[in-house]
C-alpha cells in the first residue's frame, strides 16, 4: 500500500464528509449525528492534513516561491490575503460575513419573503425499540415536519 495514496484518498473522503455534514449544520438540518460526524470528521482531517503537508511539502514550497529568483508567489499572496479577510471578518462581525453565517438558518425558517423553503423548522428526533427488554435496540432518527407534534413512521 502506497503511503501518499492512502492520505490523499482519506483527506478526499474526510472532506467530502466534512462538506455533507457542514451544509447540513448549514441548513440547520442537524440529526444528533451529524454534529459528531463533522467533529470526528474534522479531527481526521486535521492529522491527514499534517501527513499530506509533510508529503508535499516540496510542491507547496515550489507554489510559494519562484525557483529562479526566490520571490514570493502572487498566488501566495492572494491566498493569504482572502484567507486573512475570511479570518478577520468572520473573528469581527464584520458585514457581510455576519449575514453570510445566518443565511443558513433563515432559510431553514418560516416566514418572510424567500424563506421557509424547507416548510418551517426542521427537527428530527430518535425513537428507540427495545431498551427495557433487554433485547438489541433499535434506533430510527425520524424527520418532524411542520405540523407535527410526535413522529410517524
Amino acid at each position: 500500500m502506497k503511503r501518499k495514496n492512502f492520505i490523499s484518498l482519506m483527506m478526499a473522503w474526510t472532506f467530502l464528509s466534512i462538506s455533507v455534514s457542514g451544509l447540513l449544520m448549514y441548513f440547520d438540518l442537524k440529526p444528533n449525528p451529524v454534529k459528531g460526524i463533522h467533529v470526528l470528521f474534522g479531527l481526521i482531517l486535521i492529522g491527514f492534513g499534517i501527513f499530506h503537508l509533510l508529503n508535499n511539502w516540496g510542491s507547496l514550497r515550489s507554489y510559494m516561491k519562484e525557483k529562479n529568483t526566490g520571490s514570493i508567489r502572487k498566488e501566495l499572496v492572494y491566498g493569504s490575503l482572502i484567507a486573512g479577510a475570511v479570518l478577520l471578518g468572520a473573528g469581527f462581525g464584520i458585514p457581510p460575513f455576519p449575514q453570510i453565517q445566518r443565511f443558513g438558518e433563515e432559510i431553514a425558517r418560516e416566514g418572510g419573503e424567500g424563506r421557509g423553503k424547507f416548510g418551517g423548522r426542521v427537527m428530527f428526533e430518535t425513537v428507540t425499540t427495545n431498551e427495557k427488554n433487554g433485547e438489541s435496540a433499535v434506533s430510527v432518527i425520524v424527520q418532524k415536519g411542520k405540523g407535527v407534534m410526535m413522529p410517524a413512521i
